[in-house]
C-alpha cells in the first residue's frame, strides 16, 4: 500500500511500476487522495509522461471541506451543545427510561445518535437524530417529573428556538456534501457524478 509517509520518490516509482506493468499509455488519469507527497509524485509522472493528468480525490477533498466546517467555532459549539444533550440522555437510565417513556406517549419512534470523529457524515446522522427527537426532548424539559434528573444547559438548549434553528441551518449545509462523499466512496465507478457535485 502507498501512503503518504513514503518518499515522494518511492512513491513515483511505485505508481510508475503499476503503470509499466499495464502499459502506461492504458491510463489517462492519474487519482489519489491529497497528501501533498501523492500529489507532488503524480505530477512528477505527469512531466514523464505527458499525455497523464493527476487529480486528487474528490470525495477526500469534501472530506477536508466538511472538517474545516467542524472546526469553525460557531459549528464546533453546536455540536458540543448536540453532544451534552446526547451525552446527558444516552448516559443516564433514570434519563433513558424517562425519554422512552416520553417517545411512547408521542408515537416516537426516533433515537439520540452521537457522531463518530473519523465520519463526518455521522455530524450529520448525530444533527439529524437530535431534529427527530426534539419534541420529545421539549416535552422532558418542561415536564417536572424530569427536571431533576436533566442537566440544567441541556434543558435550556433544548427550549432554545436560536439553537434548533441553528441546528436545521448546520444540517442544510452539511448533508449535502456528506451525501456525495457517500456516493463517490462508492465501491462502484463514480466519476461522472464529479461534474455533478461542483
Amino acid at each position: 500500500m502507498i501512503t503518504s509517509h513514503h518518499p515522494l520518490e518511492y512513491i513515483a516509482s511505485l505508481l510508475e511500476e503499476i503503470l509499466l506493468e499495464y502499459d502506461v499509455k492504458k491510463f489517462l488519469v492519474l487519482i489519489t487522495d491529497n497528501a501533498p507527497n501523492m500529489r507532488k509524485a503524480t505530477k512528477m509522472l505527469e512531466t514523464k509522461y505527458p499525455h497523464l493528468v493527476s487529480f486528487g480525490c474528490f470525495a477526500h477533498s469534501l472530506h477536508l471541506l466538511c472538517q474545516d466546517i467542524l472546526k469553525s467555532t460557531s459549528v464546533a459549539n453546536i455540536l458540543i451543545h448536540t453532544k451534552n444533550i446526547i451525552k446527558n440522555i444516552n448516559g443516564s437510565q433514570v434519563l433513558i427510561g424517562a425519554f422512552n417513556e416520553v417517545k411512547k406517549e408521542l408515537h416516537s419512534q426516533k433515537s439520540l445518535v452521537l457522531p463518530v470523529a473519523t465520519r463526518w457524515g455521522s455530524h450529520v446522522a448525530s444533527l439529524i437524530s437530535l431534529v427527530k427527537c426534539k419534541q420529545v426532548l421539549q416535552r422532558m424539559a418542561i415536564d417536572e417529573k424530569y427536571l431533576e434528573k436533566m442537566d440544567k444547559p441541556v434543558r435550556i438548549k433544548s427550549l432554545d428556538e436560536d439553537y434548533w434553528l441553528k441546528v436545521s441551518d448546520l444540517i442544510n449545509i452539511l448533508q449535502p456534501t456528506t451525501n456525495w462523499i457517500t456516493k463517490l466512496e462508492s465501491d462502484k465507478p463514480t466519476i461522472e457524478y464529479v461534474s455533478s457535485v461542483l
